[in-house]
């Protein structure tokens, strides 16, 4: 979003990634207590939005804005393509430092759980680093990964909202009940 990358901007800040060197940059890692499986990303975009706005990466004029209530600002595909190369840096190692700890987290969660099957789901679940840095984790301890296919890794709200018509219709109010 700080780049100006539109929604859904997963697979495009993917793509844009893969041009860049993931070690390029230093960025926070939050590893908060120790034997947590909490994670926090703020730390993550301060970082990276005061080097965006350092590099003067951030999008001024030749972007569009696109709707009204909590209005974005979007570059277009040409737009994007044609960033400094620093810019595809920045998003590379971004994209490391979040597979790292989410990675680092799941690989916790099996070890503490003491399970040999993890699963990856949802919309985060088609980015193939993520994936790999998993699949790199989890094989260290002898656990396995399992992971739909990237068509499938979609946002799992719609099924929220299913589950819960159902759960209304079957007169379920409170998770309680």
């Amino acid at each position: 979003k700080m780049l100006g990358v539109p929604y859904p901007a997963g697979p495009t800040f993917e793509k844009l990634a893969t041009r860049g060197d993931p070690r390029a940059v230093p960025l926070p890692r939050a590893r908060l207590e120790p034997g947590s499986l909490d994670f926090s990303f703020s730390g993550l975009k301060t970082a990276a939005r005061l080097l965006l706005e350092r590099e003067d990466f951030m999008p001024l004029t030749t972007v569009r804005r696109v709707g009204e209530p909590g209005a974005h600002f979007e570059r277009s595909p040409e737009e994007l393509d044609t960033l400094p190369p620093r810019a595809f840096d920045i998003l590379a190692s971004a994209q490391e430092a979040i597979a790292d700890v989410l990675a680092e987290k799941l690989a916790a969660a099996s070890e503490q759980a003491h399970v040999q099957h993890a699963y990856l789901a949802g919309g985060v679940a088609a980015n193939n680093r993520l994936r790999e840095r998993c699949q790199e984790l989890l094989e260290r301890r002898g656990a396995a990964l399992h992971v739909p296919p990237p068509r499938f890794c979609t946002d799992h709200a719609p099924m929220i909202a299913r589950v819960g018509r159902f759960r209304l219709r079957a007169g379920v109010k409170r998770e309680s009940d």
